[in-house]
């Protein structure tokens, strides 16, 4: 009611009490839409994490305006002391919202779950929860992108897999990547199966199958030059080669791989692979599904 000269009369007072009861009902209605799609959308990450059919996960999300094409990140966040109300969720959707990307957010427990579209990243992601929460004192891990809805619950595992190797370490808050935990992908630190496999695939799977294709010999050129520490000259001899091949070869798997030889955790996670590529049967290489 806008102020002016006018007295205000019954019918002014009679619109305004009428207006306010009309407001009233629809935010009432909105809340209440608002707490079911909340609701629906805790029940849905609980099923997608834990496997659902795929024509039916299609239905549900687009009922609730989540599109579950494209790649799919899960993303969980666990807080100290343990949260067990709904702030965590609640920052890690203010979270999404300010960075942009949308998802899906639920609780387990003490631990925030989400399914989120896109490609987040991973120190952002935790500034910005931290920053709404005003307390660092968190981690979050973040799984692997999923191609399809089946292959949701694997990131779910992976993103559980990447909070407990950052709770478990020495640096204990911030944000870890399934894809970027390097050798501890196969540290067995949350009681389950080492992925040894795609760790190999991660990191010999280019050259693998470039040595399958063109009948080469780069990953066990490779394995001798890193048990050699690099000495070309024990490394040409060991494969009975000239050094000008094994600097052909050398040049073609930094080519091929775009790794860096020269830095200390490739050559690392390079090795170890190389060491567990040797364990398998008369040499055969590890293939991922």
């Amino acid at each position: 009611m806008l102020e002016t000269d006018r007295p205000i009369t019954a019918d002014n007072v009679f619109a305004l009490k009428y207006a306010a009861r009309l407001l009233e009902v629809e935010l009432s209605h909105r809340r209440s839409l608002a707490r079911l799609e909340q609701r629906l959308g805790r029940d849905l990450v609980d099923e997608l994490v834990s496997g659902m059919d795929g024509a039916t996960a299609v239905v549900r999300t687009e009922a609730l305006g989540y599109d579950i094409s494209g790649p799919q990140h899960v993303i969980v966040a666990e807080w100290q002391p343990p949260r067990t109300d709904d702030t965590v969720v609640v920052a890690l959707r203010r979270t999404f919202a300010e960075l942009r990307l949308s998802a899906l957010v639920s609780r387990r427990s003490d631990m925030a779950v989400a399914v989120v579209n896109g490609d987040p990243l991973g120190a952002e992601v935790f500034s910005v929860i931290a920053k709404t929460l005003r307390s660092a004192t968190g981690a979050v891990g973040i799984g692997g992108p999923s191609q399809d809805i089946a292959q949701i619950p694997r990131s779910f595992s992976e993103a559980l897999h990447a909070l407990h190797i950052r709770a478990g370490s020495i640096d204990r808050y911030g944000a870890t990547r399934f894809d970027q935990l390097g050798i501890y992908r196969i540290l067995d630190t949350a009681g389950g199966k080492p992925d040894l496999a795609g760790y190999v695939d991660e990191w010999l799977g280019t050259l693998q199958r470039t040595d399958d294709s063109r009948g080469s010999d780069l990953v066990q050129t490779l394995a001798q030059y890193l048990d050699h520490g690099g000495n070309y000259e024990n490394t040409a001899e060991s494969l009975t080669i000239h050094r000008s091949t094994l600097r052909y070869r050398l040049k073609s798997i930094r080519q091929i791989t775009g790794f860096d030889l020269a830095d200390p955790e490739t050559r690392l996670n390079l090795h170890v692979a190389t060491r567990a590529w040797r364990l398998c049967p008369h040499g055969a290489p590890f293939h991922v599904p």
